[in-house]
């Protein structure tokens, strides 16, 4: 399957050099550049078609501010495009020629996909313990509910020498459906004391991006995070972490990592359709969830690419042949 193919003994992990988030905001960068307008911190609330003020049509757009609760704009635009999955569209405004709970074509279509919740622990050590037991790359699987961790670089990896004193980052869970629920319980339950190591409690001595604080895991999940390496290692003891955080991607406005087609959706004969859902209104959804590569990036840029040539009229890239 190909769902599996990083499964594989063989298979080999390649990373962007400074992470994924560069790209992002480089095409941000140059669509600013461009001449486009970018509005941070808003939330899609709803849209509809309109009349633009040069007589044509198009769509208006209502934007609420998520710093100051209340503060509504309004842009018109030619097009829309929806670059979401299938539980942030359901938490749009039903209204417009295109959400309206009547058109139950539109919502039909919504909902040929459904979404897989995932969750991810990162935990972060000053030394990379797992080296202890010949572990130094790659991916380790147990039926425990942290079910797969992955083995990340080390601060100074060039200095072989001083192996007791590297900052390590180890992915210590990614799982999805079932396992979910696991940590879900452990996600609000409030600890007194907090999880204190020998330097102090954990998370403070770390003074990296303070994005990194918005996630940061309660006491109880740290805890059992440590309990259940251990035993899947088969150590008696590990270090204590000096910080650590999760993200589950059941929250809204995702509602789940991943989509994945329901049973009997034609998928190749939704994803022409929802790409434009309403005749007459430009109105468009693109991204992962609505692909015939759900799951990976592959998807959200095939669906783009379908949006692009067939109603944009752009042409393919010349690297790009008939075969795919």
């Amino acid at each position: 399957m190909l769902l599996n193919c990083d499964f594989t003994p063989d298979v080999t992990y390649k990373a962007i050099v400074k992470g994924y988030e560069p790209i992002p905001l480089e095409i941000c960068q140059q669509f600013v550049q461009s001449g486009g307008e970018v509005y941070l911190e808003h939330r899609l609330k709803s849209f509809a078609a309109a009349e633009l003020p040069d007589g044509s049509s198009g769509v208006k757009r209502s934007l609420i501010s998520q710093n100051q609760p209340g503060e509504t704009i309004e842009i018109f635009a030619r097009a829309l495009i929806l670059a979401m999955p299938r539980r942030s569209l359901e938490l749009l405004d039903p209204t417009g020629e295109v959400l309206d709970p009547r058109n139950r074509k539109v919502q039909t279509l919504i909902r040929t996909v459904t979404p897989v919740p995932m969750f991810k622990m990162f935990v972060s050590y000053h030394t990379p313990w797992w080296e202890k037991v010949e572990v130094t790359k790659g991916r380790s699987v147990t039926d425990l509910p942290v079910r797969q961790c992955y083995y990340w670089g080390t601060e100074g990896e060039q200095l072989k020498a001083d192996r007791q004193n590297q900052n390590s980052v180890l992915l210590a869970s990614y799982d999805d459906t079932l396992n979910v629920t696991f940590w879900e319980g452990l996600r609000d339950k409030k600890e007194e004391p907090p999880f204190e190591t020998k330097a102090g409690y954990y998370g403070s001595d770390y003074s990296g991006s303070p994005d990194w604080h918005h996630y940061k895991a309660p006491a109880a999940m740290v805890r059992e995070i440590q309990r259940q390496l251990k035993e899947m290692h088969g150590l008696s003891e590990i270090p204590e972490p000096y910080s650590a955080v999760y993200m589950d991607w059941g929250d809204d406005p995702y509602g789940g990592a991943v989509n994945f087609w329901n049973i009997h959706a034609k998928s190749w004969e939704v994803i022409p359709q929802i790409v434009h859902p309403q005749e007459n209104v430009p109105v468009y959804i693109c991204g992962e969830a609505y692909s015939d590569g759900q799951g990976w990036v592959e998807g959200a840029l095939s669906t783009a690419e379908i949006l692009l040539q067939d109603h944009f009229g752009l042409q393919p890239p010349d690297w790009v042949t008939e075969e795919g």
